[in-house]
């Protein structure tokens, strides 16, 4: 399983928009950490590319939010995130 980043920034913030690519990243990616409201750790077997093409859809405004997904590798270090070294310890494994 890979393990990616998700960001985005949405051009007009309001609930639906955000509502609505929660739910296509949760559904798309069930092994999923909500680091931020616009920022998700998620394992999956799909490439950058397939995730980007398949949450782009979830976009309310295509032409003008934006939406950045990378491969996480060894070597994330981070402060004050709860649960996100267990999310990556069996994530990891599966």
């Amino acid at each position: 399983m890979y393990m990616h980043t998700i960001v985005y920034d949405l051009h007009k913030p309001d609930e639906d928009g955000y509502t609505r690519l929660t739910l296509a990243i949760k559904k798309e990616c069930p092994d999923h950490f909500e680091i931020q409201r616009s920022v998700w750790i998620v394992g999956s077997n799909k490439s950058n590319a397939e995730l980007l093409d398949t949450l782009t859809e979830s976009l309310p405004s295509k032409g003008y939010d934006k939406l950045f997904v990378s491969s996480i590798t060894l070597g994330s270090q981070w402060r004050n995130i709860r649960g996100l070294a267990d999310f990556f310890q069996t994530t990891r494994t599966k």
